[in-house]
């Protein structure tokens, strides 16, 4: 049956899976009530394929029609074994490896994973698509081409290989060493100019940016491997580089025409990516799609609804250790450093605080925390108009979301600068930092945000008499390798990088501190940029150095940010740490920022305005009493069993003077499930949709 078909039948209204067992073993079934489209499919030559892949449309007891999909469910055994492959440590599996190299323990069982599913080998199912999910520093790219050297073909195979910009020389080294028979010498960076017909046995290295640039010539080749790295990237289903990479529609041109875009011809897939299940868990659906599009990824509203809403309390789902046992078992394979690098030495953070008064920096860190402090009144107040106004209309929502924008754009302008002035004002601080580790006798990699900051840490680090390479976002492919090759040879004293563009790809295991002279908003950014030392071939422990101003906003910021960090490392590897290495929109920039500057989040922040019109209609007679009755009850509970964003919302409402519109009941409904723990059962019963989790 073809994908299309199997596409359209899953997009269908299906109830949830559950569970059976009959004769033939553990089988797992869903069911809907047959439609015009399902009748028609069925009785004008599809039924036999639709049989054939478990689609049975037939009476139940009460005489009804009903429609069924009934797949093989995992037994116990198979899937602890298939669990297990996915977490493999080592593997026996004879493997083809260049002369004089040999794969880690752990990289063979990545490898025998990948050619196991990929060729449909030792009684695995063959798919055209595999997900080799490995923290940060493992090697995800010597097992991808590990992959390819296992071909049969190796020799005819055309591979195209998709990564950032940053990190194409990285690949194109990377394959000229663990290519066999010296197919990776031969591989081609493209730039500027297409290099024109693709013989047998050639590799194209592209970044995602130019993509669209080459969008005909590349689907004029049938590709044995398309390797797409750093797949975080195509987090967006809509965004251009996911759609010229994957294949969909984009809107062109002024009057927003629709242009297909065809998915590039190929045989076989290999998404890499340290992150195969971010925090938006929605993000990781356009690879799932791709892996697994008969299973997982057949139908996004079952997905949304099973893995993409909060779970108690407003924090992470409560499916994600299923979803990612299902990753496991179909697609992914995933291991932990702290698995299979115990010989990994540990790295330790810690917040240097300095005295502003030595510096006599005294009186600009206070106008910096006063300023951001106005922004997270500012953030609140604008967070509570916005969520009000969803109750008057998508349009008056819209109105509020405009003046939002410029009222906060204004505040975090004054914020950007004001953190750019603090920074320059301690680099002498961090510099200082920086001399002792050198009298030391260590190496050092400096981190910096702005390239004002750069600038000026370059400026101090030459005035000093110490040696360094930098990189930024003007760094050439060449300078970046050239730099990075000077730094690991011991030529410098100091690699000095932008967390952004030096954060990731690079190894500097040379270094054993890491210091920040800035920090990001984002965790994982901060925690990528560690990773630049602590990573395969580091042997001594990492120290993280966080250099901050006491009283400053770095202060709260680092504090935080290593909080978050060592929560997201304890945590089971279902919430895997957030890896933005593409900045993003300036919408993602905003949302990263007001994410942490925001003390309280509204209940009903996740909600769209038309979402919410959405339940305004389906609201019921008894759902209406039960949501005017609770939003009175959350609204007067005491401060710390509601947050007072949640409580300023409901006054809001009530303050009206009017009968509660329907609106204005699904925004207080919305916000009272998030607090029903306050509430009595029945009226919880009422308020609950049908298929909303308890």
């Amino acid at each position: 049956m073809s994908n299309e078909l199997i596409q359209t039948l899953e997009a269908l209204p299906w109830s949830p899976y559950r569970e059976i067992t009959t004769a033939q073993g553990p089988m797992r079934v869903k069911q809907m009530t047959p439609t015009p489209k399902v009748w028609d499919l069925w009785n004008r030559g599809a039924r036999e394929l639709m049989k054939q892949n478990g689609y049975v449309l037939q009476r139940n007891k009460e005489g009804t029609w009903v429609f069924y999909r009934w797949v093989k469910a995992l037994s116990d055994r198979v899937k602890d074994r298939l669990l297990k492959e996915s977490r493999a440590e080592d593997s026996d599996h004879p493997l083809m490896v260049p002369p004089g190299l040999k794969y880690r323990p752990f990289q063979r069982a990545g490898i025998k994973y990948g050619i196991d599913r990929l060729f449909g080998q030792h009684g695995h199912r063959q798919r055209q698509a595999i997900l080799i999910g490995d923290e940060p520093g493992l090697g995800k790219t010597i097992q991808a081409i590990g992959i390819m050297n296992q071909d049969p073909n190796l020799r005819d195979l055309r591979a195209l290989i998709v990564c950032p910009a940053s990190l194409k020389l990285n690949w194109r080294n990377e394959l000229r060493k663990w290519m066999l028979e010296g197919i990776g010498s031969e591989a081609i960076v493209v730039k500027d100019k297409w290099p024109g017909g693709l013989a047998p046995g050639k590799i194209l290295i592209v970044n995602y940016d130019i993509l669209h640039r080459w969008e005909k010539e590349i689907r004029q080749t049938r590709w044995d491997y398309i390797v797409l790295d750093e797949a975080h990237y195509l987090k967006s289903r809509k965004a251009r580089r996911t759609v010229y990479a994957l294949g969909g529609t984009l809107e062109v041109g002024e009057m927003k025409l629709i242009k297909l875009i065809t998915p590039i011809p190929c045989e076989k897939k290999i998404f890499l990516t340290g992150t195969p299940i971010p925090n938006k868990v929605i993000e990781c659906l356009p690879i799932v799609k791709e892996c697994d599009p008969e299973g997982l990824g057949a139908n996004e509203a079952i997905f949304v609804r099973q893995y993409c809403v909060p779970g108690k309390n407003g924090g992470p789902n409560d499916n994600l250790e299923e979803l990612q046992e299902r990753m496991r078992a179909a697609f992914m394979v995933r291991r932990l450093k702290a698995d299979v690098l115990k010989e990994l030495p540990p790295k330790i953070r810690t917040v240097n605080t300095l005295d502003p008064s030595d510096y006599k920096l005294d009186r600009i860190f206070n106008e910096e925390m006063s300023i951001f402090q106005d922004y997270q009144e500012l953030l609140r107040t604008w967070q509570i108009r916005a969520e009000l106004a969803k109750a008057e209309g998508i349009e008056a929502h819209r109105i509020v979301l405009r003046e939002k924008k410029l009222k906060l754009g204004i505040s975090a302008s004054m914020l950007s600068a004001i953190r750019i002035k603090t920074a320059i004002a301690k680099v002498p601080g961090v510099i200082d930092q920086v001399k002792l580790v050198h009298e030391d006798g260590k190496k050092v990699i400096l981190f910096a945000h702005h390239i004002q900051v750069l600038d000026k840490l370059q400026e101090e680090l030459e005035a000093g008499g110490l040696t360094f390479v930098r990189i930024d976002g003007s760094t050439s492919l060449k300078a970046r390798q050239e730099a990075v090759e000077k730094f690991q040879a011991g030529l410098v004293d100091v690699f000095l990088g932008g967390i952004i563009p030096a954060g990731v790809g690079l190894t500097l295991t040379a270094a054993e501190y890491v210091i920040f002279a800035e920090l990001d908003w984002v965790p994982g950014q901060m925690t990528q940029a560690e990773d630049r030392a602590h990573r395969i071939g580091q042997l001594a422990v990492v120290f993280i150095l966080h250099v901050v101003m006491e009283g400053s906003l770095d202060e709260y910021m680092a504090k935080r940010l290593i909080e978050k960090q060592e929560i997201i490392e304890r945590a089971l590897d279902t919430l895997a740490t957030p890896k933005d290495d593409d900045i993003g929109t300036e919408e993602d920039l905003d949302e990263d920022r007001d994410n942490f500057a925001a003390k309280e989040k509204a209940a009903s922040r996740g909600t769209s305005a038309k979402k919410l019109q959405e339940e305004a209609e389906r609201l019921t007679p008894a759902m209406r009493i039960a949501a005017e009755t609770a939003i009175r009850i959350i609204q007067a509970k005491a401060p710390k069993d509601v947050n007072s964003v949640d409580k300023e919302i409901l006054l809001g409402l009530l303050d009206t003077g009017n009968d509660l519109t329907a609106l204005q009941l699904a925004l207080g409904r919305k916000i009272a499930w998030k607090h029903r723990a306050h509430l009595d059962q029945d009226m919880v019963k009422d308020l609950k949709w049908p298929e909303e989790e308890k």
